[in-house]
């Protein structure tokens, strides 16, 4: 083996798998796949280049080795825990061969209830992530983040993931767009950093009107998701309806096809999947224009996406109006978000670039 792959079992976990041991000699690359066996479980597994662990200290001391035998670790969001911030803290050896891999939630302070945990987490991370040698964004401007957070001077490379639903699969999709009714989609999970509460409060002005708000919660906080659930039917009423059941691609993805306006009320890097897709599947999308997403995609690539912020002085006639050439363009900028090749291409130049080839 000659990369390291370290990702938590998460629902993009599989699709990154199954594309590296697809477009890569598998023999090269060997995955530490950390968590419960939630999304991804050894039943699963038909290659033999996957390890599953808990995370204790005492499973990455005793998993040392392994990562001795890499000339290359990737660390795929940095959510393994307090555990492995004080492995890698006491193996500083392994630091100069780290790519951190950064989702945008890992560029946030750990939330605990114990203060003290919170600031030792924080003080270990700090230690080694100023080390690492490579750093890799989704969006560009969270390089700039983790520079001003964690001090980083690692190499920049910018990533891409394999989205878990196909862009063969959005062709297939029929647009089932009822003209009677307009379907809104408020953030992509159960993460406070959505802001549904705020989002929902800016369209309950629109609530007289043939709406039907959705909010898939299946994914993060439970209890959170809980509180957008109450607050979405007692400000909407039946008109809102929040997603708690798991759904795999396929069936996401149909759900996706329903959609006409999309709300990412998001304050950092996420939901970058569903963007993709829903702009894709030709949906109107507001996002936030103070947040690394917009500088990326609006002014950096060329997407027309909406601020939020217009949404408070906007008539609902204007809230749902589209303009076909601003579809169109988003559409084709998102084409190649699915490109196989685009993103093998992408990945190609980042492990070429860690081996110094």
């Amino acid at each position: 083996m000659n990369i390291i792959h370290i990702i938590n079992n998460e629902k993009f976990t599989l699709p990154y798998l199954e594309f590296i041991n697809k477009n890569f000699d598998n023999k090269e690359h060997y995955f530490i796949i950390v968590g419960k066996q939630k999304y991804l479980k050894k039943i699963d597994v038909i290659n033999n280049n996957i390890k599953f662990i808990e995370g204790s200290f005492v499973e990455w001391t005793s998993n040392k080795d392994i990562l001795k035998k890499g000339g290359l670790v990737f660390i795929h969001g940095f959510f393994q825990g307090i555990s492995f911030k004080l492995f890698l803290n006491l193996n500083p050896q392994f630091l100069k061969k780290i790519n951190w891999v950064i989702w945008g939630g890992d560029l946030k302070k750990r939330n605990s209830s114990y203060k003290l945990i919170t600031s030792i987490d924080e003080f270990l991370k700090m230690r080694v992530t100023k080390k690492f040698a490579f750093i890799s964004t989704l969006v560009k401007n969270d390089y700039k983040i983790a520079q001003e957070r964690y001090n980083v001077s690692g190499k920049y490379n910018k990533a891409i993931y394999i989205n878990p639903i196909t862009l063969e699969f959005l062709n297939n999709i029929k647009k089932c767009s009822n003209i009677n009714v307009t379907n809104i989609q408020i953030g992509n999970s159960a993460d406070l950093s959505n802001n549904h509460i705020q989002a929902i409060d800016l369209i309950e002005k629109f609530k007289s009107e043939n709406i039907k708000v959705y909010c898939p919660l299946s994914y993060g906080d439970s209890v959170y998701a809980k509180e957008v659930i109450d607050y979405g039917k007692k400000v909407l009423g039946e008109k809102f309806v929040g997603i708690t059941e798991y759904m795999n691609p396929e069936a996401y993805g149909e759900f996706l096809g329903r959609i006409d306006i999309a709300i990412f009320n998001n304050n950092r890097q996420q939901a970058l999947g569903n963007i993709f897709a829903l702009a894709y599947l030709e949906a109107k999308i507001y996002m936030r224009n103070d947040t690394t997403m917009w500088e990326d995609l609006v002014e950096d690539e060329g997407y027309n996406f909406y601020s939020i912020e217009d949404i408070k002085d906007y008539s609902f006639e204007e809230f749902i109006s589209s303009n076909i050439e601003v579809i169109m363009k988003n559409k084709l900028l998102s084409e190649k978000r699915f490109d196989e090749k685009y993103i093998k291409n992408v990945w190609e130049k980042i492990f070429t670039r860690q081996r110094g080839d």
